[in-house]
């Protein structure tokens, strides 16, 4: 897909390559405000259900989209965390939370019970990490080598501590004494391959365990370095397999039995490079200071690899990132040295924003597959890169609509600036060479939202300003006028227009549904409008767009109001059907309405874009954080591209897409109870009223 850009000097639009918005992305701030323990973001963990669990300085928390729940240590209750500060966290197979921490051992949180089981034979190990293997056994990296601890179910009436039930044995290197602190025993990260391998880093090195010999092999040492705790290495394997490893400067992709060196763009400092993958395969690299992407890694090469800056934290200051973790959701949320957590939503990969800082009010497309652009200066532009881009740069003329006739030509609807009763121009160009033709005086009124349409006959139907609807013969240059002020009670526009195959017409204004049929040299309307308490009549009068249904087009016409949100009129009875927000509508406001080939419509509106599937009766509703432009969009500027994209401008640029290219049904979250009172106290499992956790249990006894 073409990528340019416009800029705008002197009043005329340009043309310049990749106008894609490249705007840094806005990161939204967890912290204390929002319920956060404490700052310092030791790791980052989705589990099953889709909460968020963050380790911190001072206590486990726990996100469920809208607050947060923290375990802290009580001395007083024995299943309570062991040690505040929880610096590596694991969700094993059967749903067990893993928690690693500094000054205490392994914790073991049941999700179900929501009671923390600690290992006291570990208690004095500062836990780093933790990864499963292929046989269920969870391995723990220390300060002082690693641990296998075999853990299977555990009985209902067990207690606090685990030492009788888990099994752990201890592994260290050969040739590295002694066992305590040594750099090459200190374990900075652990994980487990598809092929069995425990891959395991510390400060001197890199190897695995073979999980039949249970044999240590060392296949790298790290960089010899006058500060051994910059030599670190971090693990993650990539969708096909790949081993990938971050340290300082670079990144080691191990595939096939070949490492390959990846240099980054800057060499951090800071010793932290850690690696997440989005669904999609591409890879997100925090180096403390940077957050790059890297898409298709699994393909690229070294010297192909472009490393795309997500975001900056301020060189000066100590703030950066610590850990990252992919939701299913597919937002980056970041950990930070102290400062909270980070989320980062790189939106729908299908969504092109365009313009960014700009407010079009019109968007057109022509026979040739250009988008023309008319934004507030009243000039219309080219969007596409293809080199002359302004088409007229003439201070009486305002510009308000452009269109394609299909004959090689353009024609722009306008009025002189200095004309004391507004009478509108039509000029004509050739399509080619972007050369003025024609130019023709109408005899009538255009304002600002005049708009020009093409007729089945070859003539132009030109909504005016007044209630004035001109039908304009470019064969003659002649234009044929019918007012149909005495109809709706006002001199006004009309903002929506639709011709119909025997010749009627639908005009949009703002006092109501006009339907047009010619008598001859006139035109009958008739006026569709709110008729209370009749619920099948208009429930809003402004009507700001008109699409005859994808599907059957001859009985059922949908209509965008400015208020009363999405209307179905069914031609055969003169009965309305209303969509609204208590329907999931996003917002009352419909702008635009444009049909996809499966029969969908997309609705622009003033809280986001929704697409309705009219068999399903269901909206699908998008927003400014899944990659459109802004939530609030503009009126009359939508247009369908020949090559079938969809634009749609609002206040902050234009969203372009391929409806088909979007998936047909976007997953939902799960949905859970978090919190339950009884006589307004807290029902909790220590309370005596669950006999399981919140998320476990399907009914309580109440006296």
């Amino acid at each position: 897909m073409p990528k340019s850009s416009l800029s705008f000097i002197g009043g005329i639009i340009f043309c310049v390559t990749s106008f894609l918005s490249a705007q840094t992305p806005y990161l939204a701030h967890l912290g204390a405000p929002e319920g956060l323990s404490q700052g310092m973001i030791y790791d980052l963990l989705q589990d099953r259900r889709g909460y968020l669990w963050f380790s911190t300085k001072d206590g486990l928390n726990r996100y469920d989209g809208y607050h947060f729940q923290v375990f802290q240590n009580n001395p007083f209750l024995p299943f309570s965390l062991s040690d505040n500060e929880v610096q590596a966290m694991l969700e094993d197979r059967s749903g067990r939370i893993w928690c690693g921490t500094v000054n205490n051992g392994i914790n073991i949180f049941d999700p179900t019970l929501n009671r923390f089981y600690h290992l006291t034979k570990l208690a004095s190990q500062d836990i780093s990490c933790f990864t499963q293997s292929a046989d269920g056994a969870i391995w723990a990296g220390s300060g002082s080598g690693i641990f296998r601890i075999a853990l299977g179910d555990i009985p209902s009436d067990a207690g606090h501590d685990l030492n009788n039930i888990a099994r752990v044995e201890t592994y260290h290197w050969e040739k590295l004494a002694p066992l305590h602190g040594s750099a090459g025993n200190r374990v900075v990260d652990v994980h487990s391959t598809s092929d069995g391998k425990i891959w395991i880093s510390t400060f001197r090195m890199i190897g695995f365990i073979d999980p039949n010999t249970r044999a240590f092999y060392k296949i790298r040492d790290t960089q010899p370095d006058t500060d051994l705790f910059n030599n670190t290495s971090y693990f993650r394997s990539g969708p096909d397999g790949a081993l990938w490893i971050g340290q300082s400067g670079q990144l080691l992709r191990i595939k096939d039995g070949q490492t390959t060196p990846f240099k980054l763009p800057e060499k951090s400092p800071y010793p932290y490079t850690n690696l997440v993958f989005d669904a999609q395969g591409h890879l997100f690299i925090s180096t403390r200071k940077q957050i790059y992407k890297l898409e298709n890694p699994s393909s690229v090469s070294p010297k192909e690899a472009v490393f795309q800056l997500i975001h900056r934290f301020p060189e000066t200051g100590v703030i950066g990132s610590t850990r990252m973790c992919m939701d299913r959701g597919g937002i980056l949320w970041i950990g930070t040295n102290g400062y909270g957590a980070y989320k980062y939503n790189p939106g729908n990969r299908h969504f092109y924003h365009y313009l960014a800082g700009k407010s079009p009010r019109r968007v057109v497309s022509d026979a040739k597959g250009r988008i023309w652009v008319w934004l507030a200066d009243k000039a219309f532009g080219n969007l596409t890169n293809d080199g002359h881009t302004d088409l007229i740069n003439e201070y009486d003329l305002l510009e308000h609509d452009l269109i394609s006739d299909n004959q090689q030509h353009l024609w722009m609807l306008g009025e002189h600036r200095s004309s004391a009763r507004g009478e509108g121009v039509l000029i004509r160009w050739n399509e080619e060479t972007l050369r003025e033709e024609a130019r023709y005086e109408l005899p009538m009124v255009i304002g600002v939202y005049s708009r020009i349409y093409r007729s089945k006959t070859g003539k132009f139907w030109i909504a005016g300003n007044k209630s004035v609807l001109g039908s304009f013969d470019p064969a003659t240059g002649n234009c044929d006028t019918f007012s149909f002020s005495h109809v709706t009670g006002f001199q006004e526009l009309s903002q929506a227009f639709l011709e119909e195959p025997d010749g009627s017409v639908w005009l949009g204004t703002p006092h109501g549904l006009l339907h047009g049929k010619p008598d001859g040299h006139s035109m009958r309307f008739h006026l569709f409008k709110t008729s209370p308490p009749d619920q099948q009549s208009m429930n809003c009068n402004s009507v700001l767009c008109l699409l005859n249904d994808p599907k059957a087009p001859n009985q059922y016409l949908w209509i965008g109001t400015k208020g009363g949100g999405l209307s179905l009129l069914d031609k055969t009875t003169g009965h309305f059907t209303h969509f609204t927000v208590q329907d999931g509508l996003p917002n009352n406001v419909v702008y635009g309405i444009l049909a996809d080939s499966g029969g969908s419509l997309w609705l622009s509106t003033n809280r986001g874009l929704s697409r309705f599937h009219p068999d399903k009766k269901l909206f699908q509703n998008f927003f400014s954080a899944d990659g459109l432009q802004d939530d609030e969009f503009n009126t009359a500027s939508y247009a369908q591209g020949v090559d079938g994209r969809f634009w749609f401008g609002g206040v902050n640029g234009i969203t372009a897409f391929y409806p088909m290219a979007l998936l047909e049904e976007a997953k939902s979250p799960d949905v859970w109870i978090t919190r339950l009172r009884v006589n307004n106290q807290l029902a909790t499992v220590e309370g005596g009223w669950l006999q399981k956790s919140l998320e476990e249990t399907s009914f309580i006894t109440l006296a």
